[in-house]
């Protein structure tokens, strides 16, 4: 479960794979829409547990998976944008992060 910085988004994590948007511009949560981290086809297709979610700001946020794979998503039309794979660890859960070299 991750906030946005504006605090206006809410982003839910599942076991089963998918992720849930609540807007929360009031003092209620209103469901936006849900979003499948889940990949095409393999082994994987049922989806694996939401391991961390992480806002880049107001409308990008990073998924990372326990399928070892981060995916970048934009709040704005609730598409994946970009697909990170890395090495198989069935062990730990990762969170994601962004360091930015200056």
């Amino acid at each position: 479960m991750s906030f946005s910085p504006s605090g206006n988004l809410l982003v839910v994590g599942h076991v089963n794979g998918s992720c849930v948007l609540y807007e929360t511009a009031t003092l209620k949560l209103t469901y936006m829409t849900q979003i499948d981290c889940k990949n095409r086809q393999g082994k994987y297709a049922t989806g694996r547990k939401v391991a961390g979610i992480t806002f880049l700001n107001d409308v990008e946020f990073l998924v990372a998976t326990n399928d070892s794979s981060v995916r970048l998503y934009s709040a704005e039309d609730k598409e994946q944008k970009v697909k990170f794979k890395g090495h198989f660890n069935d062990h730990l859960q990762m969170t994601p992060s962004v360091d930015i070299a200056r």
